[in-house]
């Protein structure tokens, strides 16, 4: 299952407080961290493993665009992993080096996701979930 949501910043977790927080980042007048718009999974570890989710994850953007994804820009954009336990960060690490391997031989950059402990999770507004249900030919490409 996945949530819309913000995680890991130092501000109120809501969409406005999100973009507000990024214009003042941008205008110089806030040195707060920004939430990371995120997707929460929760998965059946007897059906998949943690590993085979990040490949996934890997996959699925470009993890060497900094604050960045796609036209998107801004610190809520960046690719991160926030993990619960020093065996989820142990798999995220693993994983991150296998791809950046891969990346480094295809002569692509070098990965920026942020790989960290999580500290604060929001969920989300409604109108944020299931995007793409809502959204068909929606901007996101993930699906």
């Amino acid at each position: 299952d996945v949530e819309s949501g913000y995680a890991n910043g130092e501000v109120e977790g809501s969409y406005k407080a999100v973009l507000a927080q990024e214009k003042l980042r941008q205008w110089g007048r806030s040195d707060k961290r920004n939430h990371a718009e995120v997707v929460k999974v929760t998965f059946d570890t007897s059906k998949t493993s943690l590993e085979k989710v990040l490949i996934q994850f890997w996959e699925s953007h470009d993890p060497t665009q900094g604050d960045r994804q796609g036209n998107d820009v801004g610190s809520n954009y960046r690719s991160a992993i926030y993990t619960h336990s020093d065996a989820q960060l142990a798999v995220a690490n693993k994983t991150r080096d296998a791809y950046q391997t891969a990346l480094s031989a295809a002569k692509r950059g070098r990965i920026t996701t942020e790989i960290a402990p999580l500290k604060a999770y929001f969920r989300a507004e409604d109108y944020h979930q299931d995007y793409l249900v809502k959204n068909p030919d929606g901007y996101c490409g993930l699906g």
